[in-house]
């Protein structure tokens, strides 16, 4: 590879990177209920957010009845039972 096409492709590798790291916080799932969103697994854990109905929301993890969330503001837990996985369709 040449000195002048590794700014091209250092570019394209960057570009790559954010447009995987975009597609990974694409929405997977719906609050069913409005619901706290807590530090960790636990109810009696600090509340640090707050999720409506309808909201779509990503899950990085599920661990026992509690899921992990990223959403805007802090991120933290819910109740698996207060999400359902979207459709295809995003809906």
């Amino acid at each position: 590879m040449t000195n002048s096409r590794l700014p091209i492709t250092a570019a394209i590798a960057a570009f790559a990177v954010l447009a995987t790291s975009t597609a990974a916080l694409a929405a997977n799932a719906v609050v069913v209920q409005d619901s706290n969103v807590y530090k960790s697994r636990s109810t009696s854990s600090a509340k640090v957010n707050f999720v409506e109905e309808d909201d779509e929301v990503t899950v990085t993890k599920c661990q026992g009845s509690w899921c992990f969330l990223k959403i805007p503001g802090p991120d933290g837990w819910i109740r698996k039972n207060r999400l359902a996985p979207l459709d295809e369709e995003g809906a």
